[in-house]
């Protein structure tokens, strides 16, 4: 079993920093020079970055990292200066040692790096708290119109109604109800967003006079409504249907032409089909035309015939062949006639999403072969009332039309199916799965995909944080001096008869001097002296006579050769003197902790002392047992870490190894970054069910102690609690080796959590274990904000000062993105602020400067004759940068792009496909042929592609060019 010995203390510390080092992510597979980024000369970036408008979000988001890393090689450098002097009051003679004076150094500082949306473009949400227990969402049925989305349309419009004018004001709205919450559920584990009931995301178009029904257009009736930021004439209406078209965008047609590029679905799907005119004929009696149409697919083949076709019809739903409908382009007829002077017969039409149809509680966009409710993705909602149209009062009216999610699993209900994950705190790698995309599961190319989409990236991280961990045996913690500190949970190997040393805390500049003495003759202890660092009391308690003394279990009756325990410590009594009330213990020897060497030091200036005090005589007291006392009351050794903490020590006496241990004790009150509170009850040492403290230290599992049997364990427990009292977790450690207890091992009589949380302000409970790892969390959020993370067998936690809100954004149809930076620049010893009030100081500097020659020959030299050398020779300033990042439609100019997403993604790469020659020669689209494929690589013309396969793919290859560019920031 693996001891904390003091002699490996400060060792111990060196091994977890080289740890982290093995740790660390691979070098990227791309190799680039600062100068393949950055003009050397100016410091300006040598490229930019483009991304495809209609990329994927995650793209403009990668893209915004890349840059920021740009940002900070952006610099100019500038010589230090140095210059040789003599010593100070020395002449140039014979043995002088020359120095040198450094000057002009400082270090160049990038703070942050935010996301933001340029202004009207989205809506942040951000100042709610997250409650993962409440049924109530946490933005619940908000809508915004354009005070928020400023694309969105608030305007009066001037409408006829059966020749009378009026006017109405039309509005757009995007509505969101959105539940963010930790889910713990094994398909999950993660901070997510859902939208998960019908009607959830939406987008809605008001009017305050509202759409007269029943209607049909004519030249005395003209109504116009905005439609995803269209404009639409309305072609008729009724309570259950409306009928939309763009009355800019007419063709017209004669007998024998063909309409062709439509788009074929069902058995017909990816094919080209055509329409084709056939013949016009006049019913003399109805005064009406009707026209004959022919159907063909994409090699020709007549494949239906329809006659008989009027006006006012949507060519989509008439043609049907072998049981479906196969025309995936919307044609509508919006009249047909006669030439006067030609007497051509001809066709007026609009195409594709120039014509729409609205058919209330039916699918969005309408498809007439679309029945079952579990493929309506998006539903219609015309909601009808009364209001005064032109001269008609209480007209029955359509007062708005909603298209809102239908709540159908896997395309527009974002529940624990298919969560909006956290885009910056997601725990399960899931980052790039944070958006909801409004008409997601239908096609691209549908009027208003994307029009809105719902953003979470987590928590809003406005908080300050300290990290919390307990392991190896170790508590690591900032103090509220923002000091670090890695404090023992047990010292050993105390046991020097003369003096040894040992170094305590993270930065080891607090030594202890030790000794033990095992032959001592017994102490006389008077009431009111400190034994051992605590109070004791003596006095005729009964008043019967007889002198008693207060132990852990009440008053006793002195009586030679009785033993008590007192203070954790079992005494015998071997003497007794009323009148001095004063008593002899028998004890095993003592043993000495100062804080500078006895043989340069004075016991009266040790600052090493028990509980309340120094100990009687300066010295510390033990007997002999067999494993440390069920105490809650333990004589303790008081310790000084770093920035002056104070920590409290149980001892222990091992006459067999003649060893004393040091065991941390349940009296440490740590003074906490963030004023969260970690307390330590004590240690679980017969491994009961209910894991019941029995001793109220720090007791490794070994068998100086007690214990080292086979089978057993030993549990100690530490409570945590967050500032404010928010929330409250019980950790549990395997005290064998540092790690968390374990439980699921069937060799473990307890069972349970090795972290159990519960958050007072909302009830959420976290109760995380390695055990069944696929079925449990071993990484978690709390509602608070703090961050568990149980999954390497140890305990961390990274805690906020005070509880975080969280942030989503509501994205309108032109939202875009903005990446920002702060640059400081900092001299050795000044301490810069940040535009957010934070204070960096800049400590040192480290640089190494040395002269030729080191010291002068006989004879002596003269200052010209002495070479310096300054290491490192150069200081940076940063260079403002300016906008780095382009879509594909503003590219420009002749510098080298960093082009972001393949062929499909990105125009700039699909018009250059055949340029873009990869490293072996290969075309992008050759090389990236299934998921999982991906290329970050420089090529000949100075370009560098970043794309994959997948979205995915293309953040992994982002990532790898932003792991090359840290290594050119080193």
């Amino acid at each position: 079993m693996r001891k904390i010995n003091v002699k490996r203390l400060a060792a111990l510390g060196a091994g977890i920093a080289l740890l982290g080092a093995a740790l660390a992510p691979a070098a990227s597979a791309i190799t680039l020079s600062r100068g393949d980024i950055i003009n050397t000369t100016n410091g300006m970036p040598a490229v930019d970055i483009v991304v495809g408008a209609n990329a994927k979000p995650s793209d403009a988001v990668w893209a915004g990292n890349i840059a920021a890393k740009i940002a900070q090689l952006a610099y100019t450098e500038r010589p230090v200066s140095a210059t040789p002097q003599w010593k100070e009051g020395a002449a140039p003679g014979e043995g002088v040692t020359p120095e040198v004076s450094v000057s002009d150094l400082s270090v160049d500082l990038v703070i942050g790096g935010e996301t933001t949306y340029a202004a009207g473009t989205a809506y942040v949400f951000d100042d709610n708290y997250l409650d993962s227990v409440s049924s109530q969402p946490e933005l619940n049925s908000a809508e915004y119109g354009q005070s928020k989305l400023s694309s969105l349309l608030n305007e009066t419009w001037s409408y006829t109604y059966n020749g009378s004018s009026y006017t109405q004001t039309v509005k757009e709205y995007i509505g969101i109800s959105a539940d963010a919450k930790f889910e713990e559920h094994k398909d999950v584990k993660d901070l997510v967003l859902y939208l998960d009931d019908e009607g959830d995301f939406y987008y809605k178009v008001t009017f305050t006079a509202g759409i007269p029904y029943p209607f049909t257009k004519a030249d005395q009736n003209t109504i116009t409504i905005p439609f995803f930021g269209k404009k639409y004439t309305v072609l008729s209406a009724s309570s259950s249907e409306v009928k939309l078209i763009d009355e800019s965008n007419k063709y017209t047609y004669y007998n024998g032409e063909r309409i062709t590029g439509l788009t074929g679905k069902g058995s017909y799907a990816g094919q080209s089909l055509e329409v084709e005119f056939v013949t016009l004929t006049y019913n003399q009696a109805q005064g009406t035309y009707y026209a004959k149409f022919n159907l063909y697919d994409s090699e020709g083949n007549l494949i239906d015939t329809r006659d008989g076709i009027s006006s006012d019809t949507f060519l989509e739903n008439v043609f049907y062949v072998n049981g479906e409908y196969p025309l995936e382009t919307s044609i509508y007829i919006q009249s047909l006639g006669k030439e006067d002077v030609s007497g051509k017969g001809y066709i007026v039409v609009t195409i594709g999403t120039n014509t729409i149809q609205l058919k209330d509680g039916d699918k969005y966009p309408y498809d007439p072969t679309v029945t079952s409710s579990s493929k309506k993705y998006w539903k219609v909602d015309l909601h009808t009332g009364t209001g005064t149209v032109g001269n008609e009062s209480s007209r029955p009216v359509i007062d708005y039309i909603k298209i809102y999610n239908a709540g159908v699993e896997g395309y527009s209900k974002w529940d624990r199916k298919m969560p909006i994950y956290a885009e910056t705190d997601s725990l399960t790698g899931h980052s790039e799965d944070s958006v909801a995309v409004f008409l997601n599961g239908e096609p691209e190319d549908t009027l208003g995909y994307g029009f809105a989409k719902v953003r979470f990236y987590g928590f809003k991280h406005n908080e300050t944080t300290t990290e919390l961990k307990i392991a190896d045996h170790k508590i690591y913690y900032t103090d509220t001096g923002d000091t670090k500190h890695e404090i023992p949970l047990y010292i050993s190997g105390l046991d020097s008869t003369s003096e040894e040393e040992f170094v305590f805390d993270k930065s080891g500049n607090k030594k202890y001097y030790f000794r033990i003495h095992t032959s001592t003759p017994d102490v006389n202890v008077c009431d009111g002296n400190y034994l051992n660092g605590i109070e004791v009391h003596l006095e005729d308690h009964n008043s019967d006579g007889e002198l008693e003394i207060l132990t852990d279990s009440g008053w006793k009756s002195l009586v030679g050769g009785q033993s008590w325990d007192i203070n954790g410590v079992k005494w015998v009594i071997t003497d007794t003197n009323y009148n001095a009330s004063c008593v002899t213990l028998d004890t095993n020897g003592y043993f000495e902790i100062w804080d500078e060497s006895f043989d340069s030091g004075s016991s009266s200036s040790n600052s090493v002392s028990g509980y309340n005090g120094a100990p009687l005589n300066y010295k510390f007291y033990f007997d002999a047992e067999s494993a440390p006392d069920e105490s809650t009351n333990f004589a303790v050794v008081k310790l000084e870490g770093d920035n002056s903490q104070n920590y409290y020590y149980a001892y222990f006496y091992d006459a067999d190894t003649g060893e004393v241990w040091l065991l941390y004790d349940k009296k440490n009150e740590l003074a906490e970054k963030n004023s969260y509170d970690l307390d330590f009850a004590g240690t679980d040492t017969d491994e009961d069910s209910n894991l019941t403290i029995d001793v109220y230290a720090y007791v490794p599992n070994e068998t100086e102690l007690g214990g080292g049997s086979s089978g057993s364990y030993y549990t100690a427990k530490f409570t945590l609690t967050e500032p404010s009292n928010a929330g409250t977790g019980y950790i549990y450690i395997d005290t064998d080796d540092g790690s968390l207890a374990p439980f699921g091992n069937t060799n473990y009589t307890p069972s349970g959590y090795e972290f159990d949380y519960t958050n007072n302000n909302t009830g959420q409970t976290l109760q995380m274990t390695n055990y069944n790892e696929a079925d449990n969390i071993q990484v978690a959020w709390s509602d608070y904000g703090s961050k568990f993370d149980i999954s390497n067998d140890y305990f961390v936690a990274v805690i906020p000062e005070n509880r975080e809100y969280i942030k989503l954004a509501v994205e309108g149809p032109e939202a875009t993105v903005e990446i920002s930076g702060e640059e400081l620049s900092a001299a050795e010893g000044e301490t810069v602020t940040t535009s957010g009030g934070t204070k960096i100081t800049v400590k040192k500097i480290n640089y190494t400067a040395s002269v030729t020659p080191s010291v002068c020959p006989a004879g002596g030299v003269s200052l010209d004759d002495i070479e310096v050398t300054v290491e490192p020779d150069k200081v940076k300033t940063p260079v403002p940068v300016g906008q780095l990042v382009y879509t594909d439609e503003e590219a420009f100019g002749d510098k080298p792009h960093i082009l972001i997403g393949g062929w499909k993604a990105n125009r700039l790469v699909a018009d250059r496909l055949d340029e873009i020659l990869l490293s072996d020669g290969k075309r992008l689209d050759e090389k990236l042929t299934k998921p999982g494929e991906y290329v970050v690589e420089k090529l000949e013309t100075g370009d560098i592609i970043v794309a994959g396969y997948t979205a995915a793919d293309t953040v992994a290859a982002a990532k790898e060019l932003i792991a090359e560019l840290e290594r050119l920031l080193e």
